[in-house]
């Protein structure tokens, strides 16, 4: 997602929860110019905004980002079926931990936060 297409979705997702950029810039403590330029694609946001962003939002920074977390496995495992490894029960067994994993780190990130 590139820095436009953040913004879009940042202001998509600020209408779903009816906030106001305003409100987040408040809530946030981010200048809200800065969030209006992150808003238009003009700035990258930083680690921290993604984290505080997605915490006002009530969302993960995977979400924020538009990313699901099953995504990633879901196209290495594609990607091994293409490629005549599907019946391999290691892939199979990697990919599974993968998977579980990924799902693992985003859990104890909704605990944590």
């Amino acid at each position: 997602m590139d820095r436009k297409q953040f913004g879009k979705h940042l202001t998509a997702l600020l209408k779903e929860k009816g906030a106001s950029n305003r409100k987040l810039a408040d809530s946030c403590r981010i200048p809200y110019s800065t969030v209006v330029s992150i808003e238009y694609g003009h700035s990258d946001v930083t680690q921290s905004q993604l984290e505080t962003i997605a915490d006002f939002l009530q969302v993960t920074p995977l979400q924020l980002l538009g990313l699901h977390v099953s995504e990633p496995a879901i196209t290495i495992e594609a990607r091994f079926r293409v490629q005549g490894y599907e019946t391999d029960p290691e892939v199979n067994k990697a990919l599974e931990f993968a998977s579980n994993f990924l799902t693992h780190i985003e859990e104890l990130k909704q605990l944590g936060g």
